[in-house]
């Protein structure tokens, strides 16, 4: 039976859950899944019958591919774990690269994240953006490399090289990537890695006035990461819809930002810690958003159009993504008032344009299949390198 092991430098619900259809596919084909991360990637994991290794001590991921490079972290578990291929998301892309110089394993990259641009500079970018956070342990890598018989004189530039052949599958179809990306023959696109029968529970609708439209909002579970901008944006949209007696509104704070820290009185205004995103996407008509890409491929496959206002991170290349694609709007969530906001839901609401471009993304999203991703990682497992080093795995 191959085993597939899936690295997780941290255990961020975004990066997790997107991995978890697929390894329930590659499960059902048969083989034997587990998940390589920090002491709380159990928790995450629990119901969906995957087995875990601990063996971060931190979740700092930027500081993990020295460790990984000098095989403090993994050389303990490879000989007992003997995987087949190694599967982590692309951000983790140093990480992935640690993993191939140092034991020979075969590596697979999940992009889950959007992007404008083609795959060699966005492989340079998210380099640059973890040279940028952190250094630390680089030395590591590139002593690594060296041993490998490759010639780095720039980390930015040769590194990313390293990674160009590389099998990476994207989280998306083909029609919602950019021209460039839909012509490069290493990339597989693949599903949405989402799990539409998912169960989260149910809301209590009985609450909202079925004959209005409704819009729904969230930060998803960053909001206390700027906790001051997320308060102004909430408070915002609250007083925005309670001025709109057309419209209801849901509002998920998420559990680590508390509803009490905002004031509302309106009937029509439901502000809640937490909600079952993929029920509410069924009776929404339009989602104010940060534009975490988990929740913009949830929007398409629920038909809904968007207006995201992105925080941090890849959530302003999601932005420009859902722009570029006619499939809703941009904000400035530092910039927002109540008129800002008014003006860009009627432009959603009353734009049948927008809503025909989603609909006609979301049959793309509908009709993409794992099984050509799948066979990427069988295809690597079956030309894999297997030359186990320091670490030794094979006999």
């Amino acid at each position: 039976m191959p085993t597939v092991a899936v690295l997780m430098p941290d255990c961020e619900a975004g990066h997790v859950l997107p991995t978890l259809k697929l390894a329930r596919s590659l499960q059902r084909r048969g083989h034997r899944i587990c998940y390589v991360g920090g002491r709380d990637l159990s928790e995450k994991l629990q119901g969906y019958g995957m087995d875990s290794v601990s063996c971060f001590q931190d979740a700092l991921s930027g500081l993990q591919y020295g460790p990984l490079a000098r095989g403090e972290i993994l050389d303990h578990i490879i000989p007992k774990m003997r995987p087949d291929v190694f599967i982590t998301l692309s951000i983790f892309c140093l990480e992935a690269l640690a993993i191939r110089l140092r034991y020979g394993v075969p590596v697979v990259l999940l992009r889950h994240h959007c992007s404008m641009l083609n795959r060699i500079e966005q492989m340079r970018s998210l380099v640059a953006q973890r040279l940028l956070w952190s250094s630390v342990g680089i030395d590591d890598l590139i002593r690594l490399a060296h041993d490998s018989g490759d010639q780095i004189n720039s980390a930015s530039r040769d590194l990313p090289a390293l990674l160009r052949d590389t099998v990476e599958i994207l989280l998306f179809p083909r029609e919602f990537a950019v021209q460039e990306l839909r012509q490069d023959k290493k990339l597989i696109f693949a599903g949405t890695g989402i799990e539409l029968d998912r169960s989260d529970g149910q809301f209590d609708w009985p609450v909202v006035d079925p004959y209005r439209k409704i819009v729904y909002c969230s930060l998803g579970t960053q909001a206390h990461v700027k906790r001051d901008l997320a308060r102004h944006f909430f408070q915002t949209v609250v007083d925005f819809a309670s001025k709109r007696v057309d419209l209801e509104l849901i509002l998920s704070t998420g559990r680590s930002f508390s509803s009490h820290e905002l004031q509302w009185a309106a009937p029509n205004v439901h502000v809640v810690d937490w909600v079952p995103q993929l029920e509410i996407l069924k009776r929404a008509h339009v989602m104010l958003t940060h534009g975490g890409f988990g929740t913009i491929k949830e929007c398409i496959l629920s038909g809904v159009p968007m207006i995201v206002f992105p925080l941090s991170r890849d959530q302003f290349a999601s932005a420009e993504c859902v722009l570029d694609r006619g499939l809703g709007l941009r904000g400035d969530i530092a910039a927002l008032s109540e008129e800002s906001l008014s003006a860009q839901v009627d432009a959603i609401l009353q734009t049948p344009d927008i809503l025909d471009r989603v609909s006609v993304m979301q049959k793309s999203f509908m009709n993409a299949s794992l099984e050509m991703a799948i066979e990427g990682i069988e295809q690597a497992i079956a030309t894999g390198v297997h030359d186990i080093r320091d670490g030794g795995c094979r006999s």
